[in-house]
């Protein structure tokens, strides 16, 4: 009788345990999808930030827009686009860590398009206010809540817009 006590012992802790164990497996399952997506955030977020300060530190006037810079690797083509580009066509020939090579395109893509997307931001509020007959400073003013804009440093994304449209003859009041 004392043996078939035991046994019986003996059987719910062995299930215990696989229960244990099962759930254990599922947390580390979760806990490396969690690594997974905040890995990819940072390698994004990290490759879209490292561009975007290149452009703004070594990139040379854009001649077509005056206060853009952009950083090329020949006239013409941007370097952020091109590592999007390469990145990609890279990744879909690598088999182990494709997905970190095309997070990492990913991110030279949002520095594209946010400069782009900027630029075209910017273009809009030029066209906006010269058919309301106000200045770019005006808008400027309005949209950054700054009081007086004087259209200083280059490291000033208000003043490079400034200097941009007063050298496309937009009227300054």
């Amino acid at each position: 009788m004392r043996g078939f006590a035991a046994a019986g012992a003996f059987a719910q802790l062995r299930a215990k345990y696989q229960r244990a164990s099962a759930k254990l497996a599922t947390a580390a399952e979760k806990s490396e999808e969690v690594l997974g997506v905040v890995l990819n955030a940072a390698e994004v977020g990290g490759t879209c930030f490292a561009l975007s300060a290149a452009n703004a530190c070594y990139g040379k006037p854009d001649p077509k827009r005056p206060g853009v810079l952009r950083l090329q690797v020949v006239q013409g083509v941007d370097v952020d686009m091109t590592g999007a580009l390469a990145g990609h066509v890279v990744a879909f020939f690598m088999k182990k860590h494709g997905e970190h090579a095309h997070a990492i395109a990913n991110g030279a893509l949002c520095s594209w398009l946010a400069r782009l997307g900027t630029e075209f931001g910017g273009d809009q509020l030029v066209k906006r206010n010269q058919t309301k007959g106000l200045s770019a400073i005006t808008g400027l003013q309005a949209m950054t809540g700054m009081g007086q804009i004087t259209g200083g440093g280059l490291h000033s994304v208000a003043g490079q817009y400034v200097q941009r449209y007063n050298s496309a003859g937009v009227p300054v009041r």
